[in-house]
């Protein structure tokens, strides 16, 4: 298995691997796994570094020496193949980094092991919970003037007007989890990720 680990992922595999699920750190640990870098992650933490977002154990070069002699941490260049496959990426994905990981991993036939996957299972958790709290009743009433709104997308044109539903949401609910929206937002959240892990691959099994 080759696994690519994003900016987040790599920080804690050299210095806090406990921070990492135990299923995610024993495939890891696994002999015939392959750990890949991407130079663009060594450039985030290398600006975050350089501007006082981020405080490193050692210098930068010190801990990739290190990773690669214990380890075998691969170093991924960016290459034209990865920068032509961001046309392939969804908007949905605005971080320049996280893209760019994005479109490698596709083109590479890596899993990438990201913070973000954490976070796609809290909000599953969250969808869970929910769901077992809703009045069959209230929601039948209210389903049909949601329903055109609020389904789960089988194609590409599907996705992206719950990707622009989701934008909005965003820009209404913010972070605000007591809002009325926040829960909807929640939903439509993880009906996107559901239909992203089909197009890019992804570490699920993360707890």
């Amino acid at each position: 298995m080759k696994l690519l680990l994003d900016t987040h992922t790599f920080i804690w595999w050299d210095r806090e691997p406990e921070l990492i699920p135990s299923a995610t750190l024993t495939l890891m640990q696994q002999d015939d796994t392959q750990l890949v870098v991407g130079i663009v992650s060594l450039w985030e933490i290398q600006i975050k570094t350089q501007i006082g977002k981020l405080t490193l154990r050692s210098p930068l070069a010190e801990i990739i020496a290190q990773q690669q002699a214990e380890n075998g941490i691969i170093l991924l260049p960016i290459t034209l193949r990865h920068i032509l496959e961001l046309d392939h990426l969804p908007q949905h994905h605005k971080d320049p980094f996280d893209r760019l990981l994005i479109a490698q991993s596709r083109c590479e036939a890596a899993t990438l092991v990201s913070r973000d996957s954490v976070a796609s299972r809290i909000r599953q958790r969250k969808l869970e919970r929910i769901m077992q709290t809703f009045n069959l009743d209230q929601t039948i009433t209210a389903w049909s003037s949601i329903a055109e709104n609020v389904f789960v997308p089988h194609t590409e044109e599907e996705y992206e007007r719950l990707v622009e539903m989701l934008d909005r949401l965003i820009d209404q609910v913010g972070e605000d989890e007591s809002h009325p929206l926040a829960s909807l937002m929640e939903v439509i959240g993880v009906l996107i990720e559901n239909y992203e892990t089909e197009h890019i691959p992804q570490l699920e099994e993360i707890v």
